[in-house]
């Protein structure tokens, strides 16, 4: 079992330069530094900027334009090398009036806690994803990744009391916001459910509206239309033979 503690970061966006994606890099290492790390006991953590042409033998976080291209371009769901592969998609982001550094932090954390897109916790007959962000899904903070430079938004997560029954602790997000551990949700927040049976739905927090509940639907070339794809199933991409040189 692939235990992601690296993770490079590609450009494969038209819509952004290499030096936003580095910027926003830096404010994701930041986070995983002083807040991924001590809460989920991770030994180590590095997030690098890998420009156009990411190494093969890392997982890989790739921006992308939006969840259509990712039917041409990124639709693929393992790197080249077969490793784990989460993407962003930048004006698909925007759109919806969400900053992509969020979403990128969202990505990361959920590659960390499962690269595979394969792990479940039970919850008396209904199993849930173990996603890390998606029931904070609509909640961020931002973080500073040197003096001087402009704040980074990233996602606000789950802690591990929050998959615990019973748990081992009072403290079920980062930012403090929920009440209690599974199925507990903030506004905007989400669950992916497997019910036997049925197969796969969604579970939404009270008061999400219908447009967000529309936006959360699984984009193409997303972790959770993956979750639906057996690992050995997957396709791997060929990315580096689209990208330009830098």
């Amino acid at each position: 079992m692939t235990v992601v503690s690296k993770i490079a970061c590609v450009n494969a966006s038209t819509l952004v330069g290499d030096g936003t994606v580095r910027h926003w890099v830096n404010g994701l290492q930041q986070q995983m530094m002083r807040d991924v790390i001590p809460a989920w006991k991770f030994s180590e953590v590095q997030l690098v900027f890998a420009g156009h042409r990411p190494p093969a033998d890392l997982p890989w976080l790739a921006f992308l334009d939006d969840a259509d291209a990712a039917r041409v371009f990124g639709y693929h769901d393992l790197t080249d090398a077969g490793l784990p592969l989460s993407k962003v998609f930048i004006r698909t982001s925007r759109e919806n009036g969400v900053e992509p550094s969020s979403v990128a932090s969202h990505e990361a954390i959920e590659m960390l806690l499962d690269p595979w897109i394969n792990l479940l916790v039970q919850m008396g007959r209904l199993f849930l994803a173990y996603e890390g962000c998606d029931m904070v899904e609509a909640d961020s903070y931002d973080v500073m990744p040197t003096t001087g430079a402009p704040p980074v938004k990233v996602s606000n997560f789950a802690l591990p009391a929050y998959f615990e029954d019973p748990p081992h602790g009072t403290r079920f997000d980062h930012l403090g916001l929920l009440t209690s551990g599974m199925p507990a949700m903030t506004p905007g927040g989400y669950l992916s459910v497997y019910v036997p049976g049925e197969g796969w739905t969604q579970q939404f927090a009270d008061g999400t509206p219908a447009a967000a509940r529309w936006r959360a639907r699984p984009h193409p070339g997303s972790r959770r239309e993956r979750r639906r794809i057996p690992v050995a199933e997957r396709v791997r991409s060929n990315v580096l033979a689209r990208v330009e040189s830098p």
